[in-house]
């Protein structure tokens, strides 16, 4: 393997490592090698078994939405299968909270389990109606605007301009949203 050559040497092979390579092989046609210290390719579309036994936890990542693996499912179809990419398993509670001063928690149910977020306001409604009802009218009208953004925001190149929000960041300020702009925490000033 020494003498081996490639057009492009990748240290890991995560999520994103393992999309880049894919796309650099087959619209580049370049030869790509990647060097993963785990036994599998894929970085938080594997999982392993974490420090509680029976929790399979994806390695080195908070969290890996669909969104990850959605261009390997459409332009990668064989990959995908090997992954078992095209039918993922997704987390029932995938987000939570516990609060340091008494140690109690809210948890976020997954829109596949939970569609109409109904669970989740509930949850938050034992701290705040008012925030409950925020989150089911956010959810609820929102919800498709701010995944579409997300997903415009994470599949294509960053705005040309510093002052030109992204698709995510735009979303805060449509007044469609009803959102306070304040809400944002962001190294950029917008005009």
């Amino acid at each position: 393997m020494p003498d081996a050559e490639y057009d492009v040497v990748m240290v890991g092979a995560g999520t994103k490592t393992l999309n880049v390579g894919l796309y650099l092989a087959k619209y580049g046609g370049m030869q790509c090698a990647m060097f993963e210290r785990h036994d599998e390719a894929g970085g938080c579309m594997a999982g392993e078994e974490h420090a509680v036994p029976g929790f399979i936890n994806p390695r080195h990542a908070y969290g890996c939405a669909g969104d990850y693996w959605e261009p390997i499912v459409r332009d990668f179809p064989e990959e995908a299968k090997e992954f078992d990419l095209a039918n993922p398993q997704p987390a029932t509670c995938p987000n939570g909270i516990i609060f340091e001063e008494d140690h109690k928690c809210v948890v976020t149910y997954n829109i596949a389990v939970d569609p109409t977020q109904e669970k989740t306001a509930a949850k938050i409604a034992r701290f705040s109606q008012k925030d409950a009802d925020t989150w089911f009218r956010l959810a609820n009208s929102g919800g498709q605007k701010g995944l579409l953004a997300l997903k415009k925001m994470m599949l294509n190149p960053p705005p040309a301009s510093p002052f030109e929000p992204n698709p995510l960041m735009a979303l805060y300020f449509d007044p469609e949203m009803e959102m306070d702009p304040g809400w944002v925490g962001c190294s950029r000033t917008f005009p």
